[in-house]
């Protein structure tokens, strides 16, 4: 249950840094200063290590998983993934400028959602992706997904592409 609630609700750090005293102060019996490397702990037991687990590198693979729930396509793809691409759709930077009707998917294209006005589930989300680089990228594509991506603002695309991107030849089809 706990590290569903943390994969839902995400851990607050001062609950991971509690946590994480609680666990020092368990392992070394009360004393302030650890004898090793409390790092040495994480370690596996034939590398002489206790295999502890590390609570923040947890919470950072949560915080992974749920990006790539976020991505999940078919009949994976949960609902609350559709609200999350609104919310981050909803306000970008004015530099450079992105029409509402080419903004898709911050991964999948080169824009990137305001941060201060996301929720903070949206706002980790995006935190943990940039701190792990999380990009598109593919050998092989399935041909439904290729056809579901755009070409405006495409992660792929030259930077000079740029000023054509909200042209009037840009503007993406409405669906009837």
């Amino acid at each position: 249950m706990t590290q569903y609630l943390a994969s839902v609700q995400s851990m607050p750090k001062e609950t991971e840094e509690y946590l994480d005293k609680r666990i020092k102060l368990f392992v070394w019996e009360g004393r302030k200063k650890a004898p090793i490397n409390h790092e040495i702990l994480y370690l596996p037991v034939e590398e002489g290590g206790k295999n502890l687990l590390s609570i923040k590198d947890r919470n950072a693979a949560l915080a992974v998983k749920t990006i790539q729930k976020f991505l999940m396509k078919g009949e994976d793809h949960a609902k609350w993934c559709d609200l999350a691409a609104d919310s981050l759709r909803k306000d970008v930077p004015d530099k450079p400028k992105v029409e509402k009707s080419a903004r898709m998917n911050p991964f999948i294209q080169t824009w990137a959602p305001l941060q201060k006005k996301l929720p903070k589930p949206l706002k980790r989300m995006m935190k943990t992706a940039s701190k792990f680089r999380v990009k598109f990228d593919a050998l092989a594509l399935a041909k439904d997904v290729k056809e579901e991506l755009l070409i405006w603002f495409h992660t792929g695309g030259k930077k000079d592409l740029g000023r054509h991107n909200n042209s009037a030849c840009a503007t993406p089809a409405k669906p009837n």
